[in-house]
């Protein structure tokens, strides 16, 4: 063995019985305490207090309706326009809106759901763009669009809106691989009618860089808003709002958490729940129809309190003719709780 290895293992041994030596000299001294003094009696005192689990610290969820995750494009904000997140960040919220592709993007989807191709496609088609753009270009505009909670990203596919995307790109002639994974983007519901309702500049201290912006934005969504038929409301707490009219059979009530499945945001009139006159959208209050020449009624549904075209009060489930700037009372107007609607028809650009 070399003698360097010897050593290590004398010098070892050594420092080990040192230990154990220290140690029954304390032993031995403690045995003599208690033989003259008695083992001392612990108390409440002495005792150490029961050691309290660690905690870990909690860590807050994060608040999906108000920052949500749109997986692989970026934030959502799914539920309806909160004003005031556009008065806090107006000058980023202006300059996302104010890009030319951008808006082109939310008209496109404002038309009918889209996947990135086929939205790129149509930038360069409609000659918004000078090529075909790639698909982590239109993402990046998505998700900018994602952030002010204009676009999202819908959740699964269907049959019926598969085939939709197909039949339209059949229509413009795009071709699609068959194995090509789909995903949908929309508009978020209300997000272009809340523009036009947030962009008022009394709403806001504008500096003068960016008012020219901000005035340009709410004109071009002015401007395209009026092509469509609409209701605005014109009372209580949700006054100045508008829906849209999409699809030919929408109902009108007041918003109803507990069954949110049985109506869509997308199409569906939902009122605050402030108007307590007005019955629950899952069983609407009123009807509003549309027949394939594109007229558009009035029916009374479920209301209790009853639907009034101008003075005139409805019948259940008969239909009355709308034309542009009727009045639609849902239950008797001078009742705490109505609501008061005005039906806007589509206006032709002035030349």
């Amino acid at each position: 063995m070399p003698f360097a290895c010897a050593l290590c293992r004398i010098e070892k041994k050594t420092v080990q019985g040192l230990r154990g030596h220290v140690r029954t000299i304390h032993q031995m001294k403690w045995d003599d305490y208690t033989r003259q003094h008695g083992k001392p009696v612990e108390t409440a005192a002495t005792e150490k207090p029961p050691s309290d689990p660690v905690k870990k610290p909690v860590m807050e969820a994060p608040d999906r309706e108000r920052e949500g995750k749109l997986d692989g494009v970026g934030t959502i904000t799914p539920r309806p326009f909160d004003d005031r997140r556009i008065r806090a960040a107006i000058p980023e919220y202006v300059n996302i809106l104010t890009d030319q592709v951008r808006w082109e993007i939310v008209r496109l989807l404002d038309s009918e759901p889209m996947d990135a191709e086929l939205i790129s496609s149509m930038l360069y088609r409609r000659h918004v763009t000078e090529r075909p753009l790639s698909r982590q270009a239109v993402e990046k505009h998505l998700r900018q669009l994602a952030k002010i909670g204009v676009v999202m990203k819908k959740k699964g596919v269907t049959r019926e809106q598969y085939g939709g995307l197909v039949s339209l790109m059949e229509r413009e002639g795009i071709m699609r691989s068959k194995n090509q994974p789909v995903t949908l983007y929309d508009v978020v519901p209300e997000a272009i009618e809340a523009v036009l309702r947030s962009l008022t500049l009394k709403n806001y201290n504008v500096n003068v860089e960016l008012k020219p912006k901000v005035e340009r934005v709410r004109d071009d969504y002015e401007e395209y808003i009026k092509g469509f038929h609409r209701v605005r409301v014109l009372n209580g707490e949700d006054t100045g709002r508008i829906f849209r009219l999409r699809g030919d059979s929408i109902r009108i009530g007041r918003a109803d958490s507990m069954n949110e499945a049985a109506y869509d945001p997308q199409r569906d009139i939902v009122l605050s729940s402030g108007y307590v006159a007005v019955s629950r959208v899952s069983k609407p209050h009123a009807r509003l129809l549309s027949d394939n020449s594109g007229e558009w009624f009035i029916e009374h549904s479920e209301g209790a309190n009853g639907t009034f075209l101008g003075h005139k009060s409805l019948e259940k489930n008969v239909r009355e003719k709308l034309t542009a700037d009727s009045v639609i009372d849902l239950a008797e107007p001078s009742s705490e709780g109505s609501a008061r609607l005005v039906f806007l028809a589509p206006e032709t650009p002035t030349s």
